[in-house]
């Protein structure tokens, strides 16, 4: 299984921006609920595919990504350490 491109930019911008809610994601991908939903369901089974922990969302409407996934998604897209690095709100 691969990741669509949606799913794909919901997991880097979540790796990006932890402390994101879902209402957030949401807008800034111009997503309903029910799409951010089923991105979020495709992540979590590309990543038991491949063995990592999945992306849980908090009752307070904020994911929680462990930090094995971090690592995990940070080797997978390794351009993400570059955006990570030229953008001055993440350090």
């Amino acid at each position: 299984m691969f990741l669509d491109k949606r799913s794909e930019q919901i997991v880097r911008h979540l790796v990006l921006h932890p402390n994101t809610t879902s209402g957030e994601v949401a807008r800034f991908f111009n997503v309903t609920r029910n799409q951010l939903n089923y991105s979020v369901k495709r992540i979590n089974e590309w990543c038991k595919e491949r063995k990592q922990p999945g992306i849980q969302r908090l009752k307070n409407g904020h994911f929680q990504l462990p930090e094995e996934l971090t690592t995990f998604v940070y080797k997978q897209f390794s351009d993400l350490e570059e955006q990570a690095r030229s953008n001055p709100r993440l350090q």
